[in-house]
């Protein structure tokens, strides 16, 4: 399926280089490290890789204008053997997440990890994402129009 001309990508900033570079079409964010604001709106993206809730993952991609979502499988079920330096580590850390000591003083997310909750197609993921493709690498999501929040 082709994406609509005026589309804009979110994903890890070396996946949107290559989307960007191979095919023209418009992205969140690019592996570029020199710029503050550019580093910052990386970090938000990489939330999909993190524990947060649906609807906060909605909000940060809609923020950014976002209408795709490509998820990575390597990023997603990253399984290095140094424990606390993978990328999903990294975020449950910034997110103040408990990761693998005991005696640290974070706290248990309340939510899965996003990017393994959004494969399984339930509510309220299904509200917010729709899985338009996926192979054994990337899994593709249209950001959905919501009218309105859950309380």
């Amino acid at each position: 399926r082709q994406a609509p001309v005026a589309a804009v990508f979110a994903g890890s900033p070396q996946l949107m280089g290559a989307i960007k570079l191979c095919t023209g079409w418009m992205v969140t964010s690019l592996p570029l490290y020199n710029d503050d604001d550019l580093l910052k709106r990386n970090e938000n993206i990489y939330q999909i890789y993190s524990k947060r809730s649906a609807e906060d993952i909605y909000k940060i991609l809609t923020s950014y204008k976002t209408n795709y979502l490509i998820v990575e499988d390597a990023i997603c079920n990253e399984v290095g053997t140094t424990r606390g330096c993978r990328v999903k580590d990294l975020l449950d850390i910034a997110n103040g997440h408990v990761v693998c000591e005991e005696g640290d003083k974070l706290t248990y997310s309340k939510y899965g990890r996003f990017c393994h909750e959004v494969k399984i197609n339930y509510s309220p993921y299904v509200n917010y994402f729709t899985r338009v493709y996926w192979n054994r690498s990337y899994f593709v999501y249209k950001i959905n129009t919501v009218i309105s929040f859950q309380s």
